[in-house]
């Protein structure tokens, strides 16, 4: 993990910064397993394991993640881009 990108200053995070970034990280998976996971608004044909693997990567990796609907459909972007596709619901 890149803790460079959690601060602002290059400087490792201080006190509770890194438990706040991890909680805000948490948020972003949960809210990602909610559209793209098995019981989401649009699922995926893969694992809810998968779903939360890529919204973490993204989330520890983009330089411009804060959460919200587009840091969302950035994964949805990623999850096609890795061959998995959105289940029709009936």
């Amino acid at each position: 993990m890149n803790t460079n990108k959690l601060t602002h200053n290059n400087q490792p995070p201080k006190g509770g910064a890194i438990l706040k970034q991890m909680g805000k990280v948490n948020e972003f998976i949960w809210y990602s397993l909610s559209f793209y996971g098995k019981n989401g608004i649009y699922p995926f044909d893969c694992s809810d394991d998968i779903v939360a693997s890529v919204a973490k990567f993204y989330a520890l990796e983009s330089d411009d993640f804060i959460g919200t609907s587009i840091d969302r459909e950035k994964v949805r972007v990623m999850l096609g881009a890795l061959g998995y596709r959105e289940i029709n619901k009936k």
